[in-house]
């Protein structure tokens, strides 16, 4: 469990659970991760040190990109819900493209229940097919938010724009707190996100996630809505998770407090 040291540093810095703040809402914490279909730097396929970070990292909600549901290279083995048995918690999985047998996309985790989920297509062109997975989670202390995990087209910044775009209309008559987490594949100065800014917040400082083993810029993010939500939902520490064996992505973890809903006052 050595790789896992640094993943405990960053969670000092964290502080650890999810304590009640007294506005009468709540701290969540959200983790993003591209786990490169569990396959890490050694090459090995290895779900169990995948849930092994998850679990160091205390996440509430997990937004997981490039999961394989029943592949032949992952052996026939739905990802999604055997990261859920080995951590304990809830799953939803959006099937974005047909591959080697079973399904490829994203995934979202959570400790709390989901009440829904549904995948929705992003623009790709001739690319790959892209899409964000919604989940609404019932979370007790501020009521039903919305967790999304993306992950955008990696060859094509117009694709990347036009995902920016329909992430914005997307949110347009959410009322709940909403946040998404996933591998945009831009930095933050990278005209895909300046779009995406002009509804959603990202979080904290530049945070290098990318190459995993030695990292130069962060293409990994978590944000918030920053127009959708009556309630007030704000950052309290974020950062990124030094493993560099895992993946081939470092995992980003953020601690947000949302405030109550009107039912839970």
């Amino acid at each position: 469990m050595a790789s896992l040291l640094p993943a405990f540093c960053l969670l000092g810095m964290l502080a650890s659970g999810s304590p009640e703040p007294h506005d009468g809402g709540r701290e969540i914490r959200v983790l993003t991760y591209n786990i490169h279909h569990g396959e890490g730097a050694d090459g090995r396929i290895d779900l169990e040190r995948i849930a092994g970070v998850i679990l160091a990292t205390e996440a509430d909600v997990v937004l997981l990109q490039e999961v394989d549901v029943k592949t032949q290279r992952a052996d026939g083995v739905d990802q999604a819900k055997e990261l859920a048995r080995l951590t304990r918690m809830h799953s939803a999985f959006g099937a974005n493209l047909p591959y080697s047998g079973g399904q490829y996309g994203n995934a979202i985790l959570s400790r709390h229940p989901i009440l829904r989920s549904e995948n929705h297509a992003l623009p790709a062109g001739g690319s790959e097919p892209r899409g964000v997975l919604v989940a609404q989670v019932n979370v007790p202390g501020c009521g039903v938010c919305r967790v999304l995990s993306t992950h955008w087209d990696h060859r094509s910044a117009e694709n990347r724009l036009a995902s920016a775009n329909a992430l914005r209309t997307l949110v347009e008559e959410w009322t709940e707190p909403a946040i998404l987490g996933g591998d945009l594949n831009a930095t933050r100065d990278a005209e895909p996100l300046k779009t995406f800014t002009k509804s959603w917040t990202l979080l904290g400082d530049e945070a290098p996630t990318s190459p995993a083993a030695d990292p130069t810029r962060q293409i990994d993010f978590i944000a918030y809505c920053s127009s959708c939500s009556s309630r007030p939902i704000t950052l309290t520490k974020s950062g990124a998770i030094e493993e560099k064996v895992a993946s081939d992505h470092r995992p980003f973890v953020a601690v947000f407090r949302i405030g109550a809903s009107a039912s839970e006052d």
